[in-house]
């Protein structure tokens, strides 16, 4: 297996520590995108080449696991936005 097809499985180790709401808010409808299908997004975004040297808009950030995984595939500028302040603070 070459080191693109092992992607994934490296995301999905790192995504495990990025930091999950303790009190999260339904009104907001906040969740944490589960580590494996956010892996599976973005390294799929990566295989089409919407990511490396782009800018990226990671609207509903919330904790910043998509902000996190694009920079790790070489995304040229992230920008996460929440409307919760204390999921950017996490």
């Amino acid at each position: 297996m070459d080191e693109v097809n092992k992607l994934p499985w490296k995301f999905q180790i790192l995504f495990q520590k990025v930091p999950t709401y303790e009190n999260p808010n339904p009104y907001i409808e906040q969740y944490m995108t589960p580590a494996n299908i956010a892996a599976d997004i973005i390294f799929t975004a990566y295989q089409f080449g919407d990511i490396q040297d782009k800018k990226v808009v990671d609207l509903g950030c919330g904790t910043g696991i998509f902000s996190y995984g694009v920079k790790l595939v070489n995304a040229k500028e992230v920008v996460g936005i929440d409307i919760d302040k204390a999921s950017i603070k996490i």
